[in-house]
């Protein structure tokens, strides 16, 4: 117990291959130390895939009465803790990781892709074992790859949130980063398919219409890492339930009035939109 909270940290199985090795996947749970036995609400927090569980934002929503659980997508570190990859994974640490639009004999080689099936069973872990009534999903800056792709895909999550993290994102083709392939039409083409299977298959925008749960998402009119342009239109393929906050005076910071917004929608509660990008005043 630390703080009024508890904190647990635990493995569970992830991916088990013909070899009989497995994924350990880590995740931290953080609960209110209560005796009420009344099933609380569930928070799946997905935060950035390359940095360690954000332990703090964890307690502060476990102090706003709710069961909170990460799942480490890093994996172990020199101190030791961390998910344990088996030989079959090992291009899943983050020190050895591809990037992002990595794409291998298909989509299924992107780190993406793993990380969101142990996200799905993190959800599963948290009905199972947590006793919550529910498990909504907060996804934060590069989470918003993973959390939109689990919002698109499990009908189990009742309310999702996508705090400063992109909607939409680009494959970066050649010639609009390193130079151009004009005359070799093979490479272009080669180029484009693959670029339409990382669209199709990882990129954000092409979930937010399967969504079905009621989103909030949260941007940064000086965000350095989301084109609000391109945020705020895709917000517009969402579902009527959802609602869109501009922050103009903030850079990929939120002030605790509008975390406890988060709160609130988290506990189901209604919260009005804000496009108006001058007349916050920060208190």
């Amino acid at each position: 117990v630390d703080d009024g909270i508890i904190v647990k940290k635990l493995y569970f199985n992830g991916t088990v291959f013909p070899s009989e090795r497995k994924t350990r996947v880590f995740a931290v749970v953080c609960r209110p130390d209560e005796t009420d036995e009344t099933p609380h609400k569930g928070v799946l927090v997905v935060g950035d895939y390359k940095k360690p569980i954000p332990l703090a934002d964890l307690k502060e929503l476990a102090r706003k009465g709710f069961v909170v659980m990460a799942v480490d997508y890093a994996g172990r570190s020199g101190d030791g803790i961390g998910t344990i990859y088996p030989e079959e994974q090992r291009h899943l640490y983050v020190d050895r990781a591809e990037g992002l639009f990595y794409v291998g004999n298909s989509v299924k080689d992107n780190k993406i892709y793993e990380y969101v099936k142990n996200t799905r069973r993190a959800v599963t872990y948290m009905l199972s074992n947590e006793g919550v009534a529910d498990v909504s999903l907060v996804a934060v800056n590069k989470g918003s790859y993973i959390g939109t792709i689990v919002l698109g895909t499990d009908s189990r999550i009742v309310r999702g949130t996508v705090v400063f993290g992109t909607l939409y994102r680009d494959y970066p083709l050649t010639d609009e980063t390193h130079g151009s392939l004009e005359g070799n039409l093979s490479e272009r083409l080669e180029e484009e398919d693959v670029a339409r299977a990382w669209t199709m298959g990882l990129a954000p925008q092409s979930y937010l219409m399967t969504i079905t749960a009621p989103l909030y998402v949260v941007i940064s009119a000086n965000s350095a890492h989301v084109d609000i342009v391109a945020a705020s239109k895709m917000y517009y393929r969402v579902n009527d339930d959802s609602r869109l906050l501009v922050l103009p005076t903030t850079l990929d910071y939120l002030p605790q009035k509008y975390f406890d917004c988060v709160v609130a929608w988290l506990n189901g509660e209604t919260v009005e939109e804000d496009f108006e990008l001058t007349s916050f005043v920060d208190d």
